[in-house]
This record gives C-alpha cells, sequence and structure tokens, in this order.
C-alpha cells in the first residue's frame, strides 16, 4: 500500500464516489487529505476545494475535522471517526460504524449501524441489520429497522418503525414528538421531570409502568398517561409488550454502570431463544450429517466397497452420530438452564441494591439499620457453553454486540 497526499483548505469537500473494500475515514487537525491505498487500485481527482476518489481495494483516508464528507457507495464496511461537519452517506452494503461525528444523513445501510456521540441530528432511510445509537446531540428520525434498535441519550425527538425489538433510554427529554414503532418489544426509560403525553399501544395487551406514583400492569392494548404538564407526545406502538419507566430523581444508575437492569421475564426470554438456537443447531448438524454420509457414499463407491460392507459402516457412523447429537443437545440444556438461574439470581441482586439505592435517596436508612443475613449463593464463573450460546445468538443477530457484553457481564457477576 502506498500513501497519497493533497494539500486543501480546512473545510474542503470530500467525495467518496465507491470504495469497493474496507473504508476507514478519519479526521484530523491538518489541511490536508491522504490516502493509503493501492496505487493502481486507487483512483484520485483534486479539484478546487474538493477531492474526489474511488478505490477497488482496502483504504485508509483522513481528511481535516471540518471537511463536509460525501460517501456515495460503501461496499464493505465503513468507518468514520473524529470528522465534525455534515456528513452524508448514500448506500452502505455492509456495516457502518462512526464515533464522534457531526450531522449525519445515512440513506441505506445494509448491514447493522453503530453510531456514538453525534453533534448534531442524525437521520437515515433504512437500515437492514440492527442499529446502535448513543449520545445524539439533535433528532434522531430512522425510517426503518428491519433488526433491533438501541437508542439512548438522545437530546432531540426520536421517530422510527423497527421491525425487531427497541430499546430507547432517554435522560433528556427536550423534544416535543416521540414516535417511535417496533413489531417486537419495546423497553424505554425516561427522565422523571418529563412532561409529557404517553400514548401506548401494545397487540399484546402487556403494559408495563414503573411510575413516580407506583407501578402498575395494564392488560389492555391502548392506554393513555400524562406526566406532568403534559407538553410532549409519546406515543409507542408494539407487536409484544411495552415496558416503561420513569428514573427517579436519586438514581444514578444508569444502564451502563454497576449493574445490568434485568426484567423479571428477561429468563423466559433468553430461555426461548436458546430454544430456538438449540432447534436451530440440530437442524444445521443434522444437515451437515447427511451431506457427511452422502460423500462418504461417494467414497465407498470409489473404493470398492460391497454394500454389506457399506450398510454396515454407514449405520456405525449413524449411530454414533446420533449420539454425539444427544449429547451436545444435553450440554446445551444444562448450560440453558444454568444460565437462568444465574440470570435470576442477579436479576433478584439488582433488585435489592436498587432498593438499597431509593432508601439512600429518601433518607430512610439509619444506622441501626438492620443488616440482611440472607444467604446469597455467588455466580459461577461463566461456562464456555453459555459463552458460546451468546456468540451463536450475537452471530444470528437475535443480540447486539451490546446486549452480548451486558449478558457476558451479568453471568460474570
Amino acid at each position: 500500500m502506498e500513501k497519497t497526499t493533497v494539500y486543501t483548505n480546512s473545510a474542503p469537500a470530500i467525495v467518496i464516489e465507491n470504495a469497493h473494500a474496507n473504508l476507514s475515514i478519519k479526521g484530523w487537525d491538518r489541511s490536508e487529505v491522504t490516502v493509503t491505498a493501492v496505487p493502481g487500485d486507487l483512483k484520485l481527482d483534486e479539484g478546487e476545494n474538493e477531492v474526489r476518489l474511488s478505490c477497488r481495494s482496502e483504504c485508509v483516508v483522513r481528511i481535516p475535522h471540518k471537511a463536509n464528507l460525501h460517501v456515495e457507495n460503501a461496499y464493505s464496511a465503513l468507518r468514520i471517526k473524529n470528522v465534525h461537519n455534515q456528513i452524508k452517506i448514500g448506500t452502505v452494503h455492509g456495516h457502518l460504524y462512526m464515533r464522534d461525528v457531526g450531522q449525519v444523513n445515512a440513506e441505506t445501510v445494509n448491514g447493522n449501524l453503530s453510531t456514538k456521540s453525534v453533534s448534531g441530528d442524525f437521520r437515515s432511510q433504512r437500515v437492514n441489520g440492527n442499529a446502535y445509537l448513543r449520545g445524539i446531540q439533535g433528532d434522531c428520525y430512522i425510517d426503518t429497522v428491519n433488526g433491533n434498535l438501541d437508542v439512548r441519550d438522545v437530546e432531540g425527538e426520536v421517530s422510527s418503525r423497527t421491525n425487531g425489538n427497541v430499546r430507547l433510554y432517554l435522560n433528556s427529554f427536550e423534544g416535543t414528538d416521540y414516535n417511535v414503532e417496533a413489531q417486537s418489544n419495546i423497553h424505554c426509560r425516561i427522565p422523571h421531570e418529563a412532561d409529557v403525553t404517553l400514548k401506548l399501544s401494545s397487540r399484546a395487551g402487556i403494559i408495563r409502568l414503573k411510575l413516580p406514583d407506583g407501578s402498575r400492569s395494564i392488560q389492555e392494548r391502548e392506554y393513555q398517561h400524562v406526566l406532568g404538564d403534559g407538553e410532549a407526545s409519546m406515543t409507542l406502538s408494539s407487536g409484544g409488550s411495552i415496558f416503561l419507566s420513569v428514573q427517579e430523581p436519586w438514581d444514578d444508575m444508569g444502564p451502563d454502570d454497576d449493574f445490568v437492569s434485568i426484567p423479571e421475564d428477561f429468563g423466559d426470554q433468553i430461555s426461548e431463544q436458546i430454544e430456538s438456537q438449540i432447534e436451530e443447531q440440530m437442524e444445521v448438524m443434522n444437515r451437515h450429517l447427511n451431506e457427511q454420509f452422502e460423500h462418504l457414499s461417494h467414497s465407498f463407491n470409489k473404493a470398492g466397497l460391497s454394500d454389506e460392507e457399506m450398510d454396515r459402516i454407514m449405520e456405525q457412523a449413524r449411530i454414533q452420530s446420533e449420539r454425539a447429537n444427544v449429547r451436545a443437545q444435553e450440554k446445551i440444556r444444562q448450560a440453558q438452564e444454568k444460565m437462568v438461574r444465574k440470570m435470576e439470581l442477579i436479576r433478584r441482586r439488582n433488585e435489592q441494591r436498587a432498593q438499597a439505592v431509593k432508601r439512600r435517596g429518601r433518607g430512610r436508612i439509619s444506622w441501626s439499620a438492620k443488616i440482611s443475613t440472607d444467604k446469597v449463593e455467588p455466580a459461577d464463573t461463566v461456562s464456555e457453553e453459555e459463552r458460546l450460546m451468546i456468540l451463536r445468538m450475537l452471530e444470528q443477530k437475535k443480540i447486539t454486540p451490546e446486549e452480548a457484553d451486558e449478558l457476558l457481564a451479568a453471568l460474570e457477576g
């Protein structure tokens, strides 16, 4: 690979027409653009205050922080970091990763989207994988997410339609209109000072609320509730359940702090996912076994073995394979039961710790408080089977990378 340098002003226009392999773009405080790529694969044109390029192989581009960036087509993974001006993206056929960027308009992302620290609005027409967004200082609008959506710390409004699950955690409430639709479940947390009219719709008829005046469970498809003056509007529509909580003013523990908040039915959710995982793994194993047996049959024919010898060898191989299949399935089920027990233990611990924080915030704990002597069995180190199941769920996009990290951290205790 070879480095090519083009001297520019502090805020040039950078247009990347086509990137056929992985593309990494990083901002810096120099008034120049450098491109590191295979010379024969790079096409670069320098104009007045504009640089245009295309590359057929992997490419690393350094541009000024204040450059206006336009990526028309990225056919593999695209990474953008420390570019503080406007960013426009046409189509990303792989994954899109962004950190510490300015205002973003990404039309289509065919893989996963991971974004952190956006100093402006974030807009996208379609994300065909999972979408994970953190620290948006403006509004967040994603027309369609075909995977799961995880949004936290957005200062402005949020609007999206998602075909998976949604997790929405807001520490501030400066917008006036929030509209989120999910085909599956919605987990939402809003600040205690929010003045909002909640319009909740659950096709499953399961709505659970944790409000300043207490918790409640609504077994209805439609429910409305007004917090404060109700100036803002939040509409949550779910094909599954809706879990909404109001963060208490003394509750400084967020989802990324000392412990992971686990809903009561999370063990059931994990069990369902693992059951589905087991069935899929068994189908894959059986398909591979059939392919192997077919290959063995061809090999036996070439070796000139008789039908009786072939049948005897194939039957022995099938018996051994079935035994291995049963052992593998039982091992996964044991790991599943162990994981569910751990998750339930962790959930109970977290409830106790959250209640302790709540009591401390209200000044209800005195120096003569009785110390509980209940024994809590410590969680074992996460086993290799549990780790493999989490990685399989991550690989099959049933959970996000962040959910996998949280789950592993929780299992580690």
